[in-house]
């Protein structure tokens, strides 16, 4: 399994937790050794969680199943700076100088700098999303289809089966509901997901704007909408992502 950072891999671990009986990974990082990877492989009781991190390219061999969840690259940006302005460690970042950044110079600094051969950036994220799914048997889910905010039970019931049919699975509709009750609607627990989706259309015109210049690329490939009036470049991946209600900044 592959998910782009802040898009919501906790949630997506523990929806598959309370699906099959099996181990989910905590993302395990590029620089883990290729003898490591290969002995976990060997584990069929055990899902490999990566992040999107450029290294892990040479890791992954090409044309295996890869379940990949991805999230509107807005939102993973804003995600980001949320997450280092609650004071978590994130790769390269010094807290002395982030603290005296503006919201806008967070965001094109989580977007765009990188700090080691790791090429820790939301924008790499994204190029190596692309990589991978191009060179891979991917099942692609959307953040944005995990939100019960956002979602029927019987559209989330469908999301679990999808899930279920990657690990070769059939699941009924009565496993599907109760996936539903301890995943999607279990508020009390730690590893759910609470974020809401298009979050970005919170925030003040100019860092909206200031993410979709930085993030149009993305944006477009994956399918999601551009809050700006512009030319949506057709997807490369063939799918389409959830679209929020044709919010336009005025």
């Amino acid at each position: 399994m592959v998910t782009i950072p802040k898009a919501g891999t906790n949630y997506l671990n523990l929806i598959i937790s309370n699906l099959l009986d099996i181990q989910v990974l905590h993302p395990i990082g590029p620089l883990y050794s290729k003898a490591q990877y290969d002995r976990l492989k060997e584990n069929s009781d055990v899902v490999v969680v990566w992040h999107s991190e450029p290294l892990v390219l040479d890791l992954i061999p090409k044309r295996v199943p890869v379940l990949f969840l991805v999230r509107d690259p807005r939102d993973v940006a804003l995600s980001a700076v949320d997450f280092i302005d609650k004071g978590h460690y994130w790769e390269g970042i010094d807290c002395c100088s982030w603290n005296r950044l503006t919201r806008k110079e967070r965001i094109e600094v989580v977007i765009d700098k990188v700090f080691n051969e790791r090429g820790f950036s939301v924008s790499n994220f994204f190029e190596t999303a692309i990589q991978l799914i191009i060179a891979n048997d991917c099942c692609i889910l959307n953040y944005e289809e995990l939100s019960p905010e956002c979602n029927s039970d019987e559209c989330l019931a469908e999301v679990v089966k999808r899930i279920g049919r990657f690990f070769n699975q059939e699941v009924s509709c009565a496993q599907a509901k109760e996936v539903i009750a301890k995943s999607f609607k279990n508020s009390s627990c730690w590893s759910l997901n609470k974020a809401k989706v298009f979050r970005f259309l919170e925030e003040e015109k100019e860092v909206i704007e200031t993410l979709e210049v930085k993030l149009g690329k993305y944006i477009d490939c994956f399918n999601y909408v551009r809050s700006m009036p512009n030319v949506i470049q057709e997807s490369v991946l063939g799918y389409t992502a959830p679209a929020y209600n044709g919010f336009v900044v005025e």
